[in-house]
């Protein structure tokens, strides 16, 4: 086993003599084999444990277990304990999700923390297997069909060339105790149904079936790499950079004979599912403001374009101006360099990132803080009030664009001007001002 291990690691390229490696550790047959092989190859390592709450007394037998196998091998330990369940009712996850996403953020906070230049988790060849008929089932395309990568990022896999069955016999023959998670054998996961009902049913027709499963996502693997060439060159011509995403150029993608697929490898990327993407596509045509979510980020449709970004709560922003003199204050991206000067001083042509006001109107402390549905306004040059959502229509601002958008307002809430675009009539310089707050717009 130590031998197939070093060539696996060397074939894919997954770790050097220099690198630090943070090993996941469950306690499992598949986890402390993987330990133990680190230690007789001789990497520089340390184990990483995460009790997820899950199971009680079990989970932190579990956890008491992994301390003393890294205790009595002299390894450096870490762990942790999370509620995975309130993590998962917070952020709307399933149990398996949830759990995925916080063992894994803890991890990389671990790596940059400490040094660690990988982290390797113990992944087998079975469940490379159950993963790509998940994959198949939910209808993932290539990508999915090509199963667990050996590396990503950060991220290694060095037992994925060996079976549980070879795994369990490593452990025999090393006498190495194991802990047995008693939930992996219930049927009430996806992949535990998988494993003990429909794996065991497709080897009695086919006893090479798994073999067969990994030997054709390899051919797969090499279709993918083909199709990622010419994708490449597509989302080049179609996608742009945008600050709060992308932008797809709906024209270009559907002048492409392979537009279908180009969108669906586009948007798999924001978790967007295989039917949320035939319902996209069969969307483009709708009109601007059409948007569909997929936790934590939101496609638009706007003008010509699909727009892609995330859509996460604001923060609460509330940044007060006390008193009328110069200073500059830090907004998010931006500056705001404020100037107390006089008429004579200030060109009245000034670009719409310069703000003029009459400093006698205004009641202090202002305000800076986004727009929110029910502020109105009158827009300079106009009489009337204006609704500032009717206000940032006419501009054509996209949906990303105008949650950014920031007003300044006075003690009483009362709008003197929407950052970066119009200032309010009430607020105008006129024959009468004496003095003048100027605030102009930087970028950090």
């Amino acid at each position: 086993m130590l031998g197939r291990f070093l060539d696996y690691i060397k074939e894919h390229d997954l770790l050097t003599a220099a690198d630090r490696v943070l090993v996941a550790v469950s306690g499992g047959p598949d986890s402390i084999a993987l330990a133990h092989l680190f230690l007789r190859a001789g990497f520089n390592f340390a184990i990483a444990h995460v009790n997820f709450k899950l199971r009680g007394e079990d989970a932190d037998v579990d956890q008491e277990f992994v301390r003393n196998f890294a205790q009595n091998h002299g390894i450096k330990f870490f762990t942790r304990c999370v509620d995975t369940r309130a993590y998962a009712r917070e952020n709307k996850l399933s149990i398996e999700m949830a759990a995925r996403q916080l063992r894994y953020s803890w991890f990389e906070q671990l790596a940059r923390e400490h040094g660690f230049t990988k982290i390797a988790t113990a992944h087998t060849a079975d469940d490379n297997v159950e993963t790509i008929l998940i994959n198949l089932m939910r209808g993932t395309g290539i990508r999915g069909l090509i199963g667990i990568p050996p590396k990503a990022g950060k991220i290694v896999r060095p037992l994925l060339f060996a079976y549980k069955s070879e795994i369990l016999q490593y452990c025999q023959q090393n006498n190495l105790a194991f802990r047995i998670d008693k939930t992996n054998l219930e049927t009430d996961f996806v992949r535990n149904k998988i494993r003990h009902l429909i794996v065991p049913q497709f080897e009695s027709i086919n006893p090479g079936f798994k073999q067969n499963v990994l030997r054709t996502a390899e051919n797969l693997r090499q279709v993918y790499a083909v199709v990622q060439q010419f994708l490449s060159q597509i989302k080049n011509q179609i996608i742009s950079q945008e600050p709060f995403g992308i932008k797809i150029n709906l024209q270009k993608l559907l002048s492409s004979e392979h537009s279908k697929l180009v969108l669906f490898e586009i948007l798999r990327e924001y978790n967007f599912s295989p039917s949320q993407i035939d319902q996209i596509y069969s969307d483009l045509h709708k009109q601007t403001g059409t948007s569909f979510v997929a936790h934590p980020y939101r496609a638009v449709i706007d003008r010509g374009y699909l727009l892609i970004g995330k859509d996460e709560p604001q923060e609460a922003l509330n940044i007060q101006i006390f008193k009328p003199e110069n200073q500059r204050i830090e907004v998010l991206n931006y500056i705001f360099d404020i100037k107390i000067t006089t008429v004579d001083k200030i060109n009245l042509k000034v670009p719409t990132t310069i703000g003029q006001f009459d400093l006698e109107r205004l009641a202090f402390p202002l305000r800076i803080r986004f727009w929110k549905t029910g502020d109105w306004f009158i827009p300079l040059g106009m009489q009337g009030r204006r609704k500032l959502s009717d206000f940032l229509k006419d501009l054509k601002l996209n949906y990303f664009d105008k949650r950014q958008v920031l007003v300044l307002t006075d003690r009483f809430d009362r709008i003197i001007w929407v950052v970066g675009h119009r200032i309010d009539q009430r607020f105008r310089i006129t024959s009468k001002t004496q003095k003048v707050l100027q605030i102009k717009l930087l970028h950090k």
